[in-house]
C-alpha cells in the first residue's frame, strides 16, 4: 500500500515528494496508533488479571497462613495463660503456708516468753518464801537457844550454891559428889550444907573421898 501510494504521487510532480512523504510518515503513525492501543490493552488486561490473580492467591495464602498462626497462637496464649494460674496458685499456696508457719512460729515464741516469764516469778516466790521460811527458823533457833540459854544460866545460877571452894583457904570436899577440892585448884560454886572440911588430903581420902581433876 505504501508503495503504491508512493508511485501515484511521485508521478504527479516532483514537488509533491515531499508531501508525499508526510503523507507516508502519517499513514505509518496512524496504523502504528491503530495497532498498538490493542495490544498494549491486551497486555496490560493480562497483567491486570495475572496482578489481580497473584493478589487473590497471595490474600487467600496470607489468609489462611494467618489463621493457622493465630489459631496456634490462641491455643498456645491459652496453655500459658493456664500456666501461669497454676503457678500463681502453687504461689499463692507455698506463700500461705509460710505465713502460717510464721504465724505459728511467733506464737510458740510468745508463748515460750510467757512460760518463761511464768517460771521465773514462780521461782523467785519460791526462792523468797523459801528465804523467808529459812529467816523464820533460824529466828525461832535464835529464840529457843536464847530460852536454853537463859534457861541453862538460871538453872546453873540455883544450882551453883552459896559457898566457894577457892577462896576457903583449906580443904573443902563436896558431901554429895565425893569430891574435895585444896587450895590452889580451880573453884566452884556449891552449898553450903554438903561442905566437908579436911585437915590433910590423908584424912578426905581415908573419909572416902577423891581429888578434884582441875
Amino acid at each position: 500500500l505504501l508503495q503504491f501510494t508512493k508511485k501515484f504521487i511521485f508521478k504527479k510532480n516532483k514537488r509533491q515528494v515531499f508531501w508525499a512523504n508526510c503523507v507516508t510518515i502519517a499513514l505509518f503513525v496512524l496504523l502504528s496508533l491503530a495497532v498498538s492501543p490493542s495490544s498494549t490493552t491486551t497486555t496490560s488486561l493480562n497483567e491486570n488479571a495475572s496482578a489481580k490473580s497473584s493478589r487473590v492467591v497471595h490474600k487467600t495464602i496470607i489468609k489462611k497462613v494467618g489463621t493457622k498462626e493465630l489459631n496456634k497462637e490462641k491455643a498456645r496464649a491459652k496453655v500459658l495463660k493456664q500456666e501461669q494460674k497454676n503457678k500463681q496458685a502453687e504461689y499463692d499456696k507455698l506463700k500461705q503456708q509460710l505465713d502460717d508457719y510464721q504465724e505459728k512460729e511467733e506464737q510458740q515464741k510468745q508463748e515460750a516468753e510467757q512460760a518463761r516469764k511464768k517460771s521465773e516469778a514462780a521461782a523467785k516466790k519460791e526462792a523468797k518464801a523459801r528465804q523467808k521460811e529459812a529467816e523464820e527458823q533460824q529466828k525461832a533457833a535464835q529464840r529457843q537457844e536464847a530460852n536454853t540459854n537463859s534457861s541453862s544460866s538460871s538453872s546453873d545460877s540455883s544450882n551453883q550454891g552459896d559457898l566457894y571452894t577457892g577462896n576457903q583457904g583449906t580443904i573443902v570436899g563436896n558431901s554429895n559428889s565425893k569430891i574435895y577440892h585444896v587450895p590452889g585448884q580451880a573453884g566452884y560454886h556449891m552449898n553450903s550444907v554438903n561442905a566437908v572440911y579436911f585437915n590433910s588430903e590423908q584424912d578426905a581420902i581415908n573419909a572416902g573421898y577423891r581429888k578434884a581433876k582441875r
